[in-house]
């Protein structure tokens, strides 16, 4: 047998993936560095989209997708979602206390 998680797989990484692999159409957007989120990558389905993004680039969120998150957002990345008149909500979070590794997973609606 096969584990979920191994060397950078890890168990948040699993967890995020079947999150938002149970949407039909979902857009993953974050802005942490590439090798932060590759391990996460090869975990979701191939048909998810993803939008990665830099402090110097403000990303266009398109509308088009049924499920709109966001994988470890900066606070920069969050105030940029508010301003597209989109709530961001945290569905999922991981701490881990002797590292203060933090992971998180937000999902966008439109803000009312």
């Amino acid at each position: 047998t096969f584990s979920s998680t191994w060397w950078g797989w890890s168990e948040f990484d699993v967890k995020i993936a079947q999150m938002t692999d149970s949407s039909s159409q979902p857009l993953v957007i974050s802005d942490v560095p590439l090798h932060e989120i590759i391990p996460f990558c090869h975990q979701v389905k191939p048909s998810t989209k993803f939008l990665l993004t830099t402090e110097a680039n403000s990303p266009s969120i398109p509308d088009n997708f049924s499920h709109i998150f966001l994988y470890n957002p900066s606070d920069r990345l969050l105030s940029i979602t508010k301003q597209h008149q989109l709530k961001p909500d945290l569905i999922y979070q991981f701490r881990d206390p002797a590292t203060k590794l933090a992971i998180s997973l937000y999902q966008l609606h439109v803000a009312t």
